[in-house]
């Protein structure tokens, strides 16, 4: 709350567009808090959920899409359910979803219906949720050197089953960010180091100019 009221500059914060890129914990847990809040929820105003939930994956996805279902009844919020190549223009950003899993049966985590999208403003950055290999992938056959942005948040918290290089090869963001604790960093040395795909998400830090750990608190990037 402290963070968007920052950007809201003010104490009454208004959210235009929340979008959730799958239905994990660490994913939508701050929403369901914040809303949950006796206090806090009366300080923010939600116009839009964004978010697909698929009911029939897992309990935890139709758990979780029942949340946000309560939130916007609660707010008046418009749900919008995304689709592949959908743009949503806010002020002078652009919205776009280049991923959004068409088919799921037999996926065994929601991590893999992560959706991923970019922002443009003035720079342009792209958002990847927890998605795995299959959707990097999926993504690029897609949308190939396209994918060009300048700020690049890393999959599933810069873990090896997301290394894809053709995907950073064609983001070839000159920022990257790592929204991983201090574990999950030195997992990629230890845990992951005999890993394949452990060099593709090593090149895409080190092709940045600059990289952005969550666990530094040197986080915050002017888009």
């Amino acid at each position: 709350y402290d963070f968007l009221k920052k950007y809201c500059g003010s104490e009454d914060v208004v959210v235009d567009y929340w979008i959730l890129t799958h239905p994990h914990g660490d994913h939508v847990n701050a929403l369901v808090a914040i809303t949950s809040d006796p206090v806090l929820s009366e300080k923010i105003d939600i116009k839009n959920l964004v978010f697909h939930f698929p009911t029939d994956l897992d309990s935890g996805t139709k758990t979780y899409n029942e949340k946000m279902r309560a939130i916007a009844g609660r707010y008046g919020s418009n749900i919008i359910n995304p689709t592949k190549g959908q743009v949503i223009n806010v002020g002078d950003a652009k919205i776009t979803f280049l991923y959004v899993i068409e088919n799921y049966k037999g996926v065994s985590t929601a991590n893999k219906i992560s959706l991923i999208f970019t922002v443009e403003a003035e720079k342009k950055i792209m958002f990847t949720g927890d998605i795995y290999e299959e959707g990097l992938e999926a993504a690029y056959n897609e949308y190939g050197s396209s994918l060009k942005c300048d700020i690049l948040q890393m999959p599933h918290h810069f873990l090896a089953d997301t290394g894809y290089m053709p995907f950073y090869e064609a983001a070839d963001a000159s920022a990257v960010l790592l929204p991983t604790c201090i574990a999950g960093y030195d997992a990629m040395y230890t845990l992951y180091k005999n890993n394949p795909k452990h060099k593709a998400n090593d090149w895409a830090a080190q092709n940045a100019d600059h990289v952005y750990k969550a666990f530094d608190g040197n986080f915050e990037i002017k888009v």
